[in-house]
């Protein structure tokens, strides 16, 4: 006669079953950019950085790879490289200032500002994807309490709560992308709003990098005027969102009364 599993048998091997699963979505995701990772440090040595000198030789030879004063298809080929480079980094949570200062840097201030707009978006887009997709099962299981909260704002108002959290500073990116895209956020409020609210930041770094490499103070200034200006426009737009929010909250109270 066998015996019947209890529930408290049941649970590890559940949690465990879960533990493989998880690593194995995630082995998709990560193998892919470490291969990236091993042929960057390959290409460049960036291992070998040690002092401001070897800094610069290492974003000497990436602006030379990349920004080559070539042909029209040498330059295309180089804005594809960048791009691909972008959407694989963004997609898997990089900083999103290294991406927009090497674009800066590279590029300059205009054309970096926009090739790195469409590679962070385009990274933000495939992660949300993955978390409505590979990664549901265990973005909901990580996030449960936060999903609850996050779900409500959302049902309130998509794409100004998804423009608020990528205008908030520090906010975290990744964890974004995946519980709106396991919450099925509409893909076009979540794309817009992602675009606009990452708009400051990476004007800012790419003039910032821009500047810094041409030695231009102007820039600089403006690096830091156009940030502050988004960061009020944020302030007062959110202060009057919450003050719609209580007002609305007021008058159904009446209502219901």
């Amino acid at each position: 006669m066998s015996e019947q599993l209890t529930p408290a048998t049941e649970k590890p091997a559940r949690k465990k079953s879960y533990l493989v699963k998880d690593l194995l979505r995630l082995s998709l995701v990560v193998i892919p950019l470490i291969g990236v990772g091993w042929w960057l440090n390959h290409r460049f040595h960036l291992d070998s950085i040690r002092t401001m000198e070897d800094l610069h030789r290492a974003t000497t030879d990436i602006r030379d790879t990349l920004h080559p004063d070539d042909s029209l298809t040498a330059q295309l080929l180089s804005y594809c490289y960048f791009l691909i480079g972008a959407v694989i980094l963004s997609t898997v949570g990089w900083p999103r200032w290294t991406i927009c200062a090497l674009a800066g840097m590279v590029y300059g201030a205009f054309l970096g500002t926009v090739l790195s707009t469409i590679g962070t978006v385009g990274g933000a887009v495939v992660s949300y994807f993955l978390g409505g997709s590979l990664l549901k099962s265990m973005v909901r299981r990580r996030f449960g309490d936060r999903m609850k909260r996050f779900s409500e704002e959302l049902r309130k108002d998509g794409f100004g709560y998804i423009l608020h959290l990528r205008l908030l500073p520090g906010s975290p990116g990744l964890v974004t992308n995946l519980v709106a895209g396991a919450c099925r956020v509409k893909v076009t409020h979540y794309t817009l709003a992602t675009t606009i609210g990452y708009m400051p930041k990476t004007i800012m770094f790419c003039l910032l990098a821009s500047g810094a490499i041409k030695s231009n103070p102007w820039q600089l200034a403006m690096a830091v005027g156009i940030y502050v200006a988004f960061s009020v426009a944020h302030y007062y737009w959110r202060k009057k969102q919450k003050a719609r929010e209580v007002s609305g909250a007021k008058t159904e109270g009446q209502e219901v009364q």
